[in-house]
This record gives structure tokens, C-alpha cells and sequence, in this order.
């Protein structure tokens, strides 16, 4: 796919949305899954988004 190059690592970004939403997304690449949030601050701030991704992953443990 590119010619002689292999890519190591990929994941793809999710869009920003303006509060009250935010964007979550999921990427999976060489057997790793990353998952990205877009949101605008200061309207949703970071530890929000931080607790969610926390509870996202107690979910699926």
C-alpha cells in the first residue's frame, strides 16, 4: 500500500462537536484499538472527557 514503506503505528481522530456533544471514535490498526474523543473546551473540559474514557475502558475490561 506504501510501496517499500510499512507503516509502524495508525489511528484516525475523531471531529470536534460543540457542546453538549462530543465525538467519540475507535481505530484499529496492527492489532491495537485507540479510541480518540473530539469536544471544544472550555464548554466540556478535559477530566469530563477523561472520566468518560476511564469508564469506557472499565466497561470492556
Amino acid at each position: 500500500m506504501f510501496g517499500e514503506v510499512q507503516a509502524q503505528d495508525g489511528y484516525i481522530t475523531s471531529p470536534i462537536m460543540y457542546a453538549p456533544f462530543f465525538t467519540m471514535g475507535a481505530s484499529s490498526y496492527n492489532g491495537r484499538l485507540t479510541f480518540t474523543i473530539g469536544y471544544h473546551s472550555p464548554d466540556t473540559t478535559q477530566e469530563k472527557v477523561e472520566q468518560f474514557l476511564e469508564s469506557v475502558v472499565n466497561q470492556l475490561s
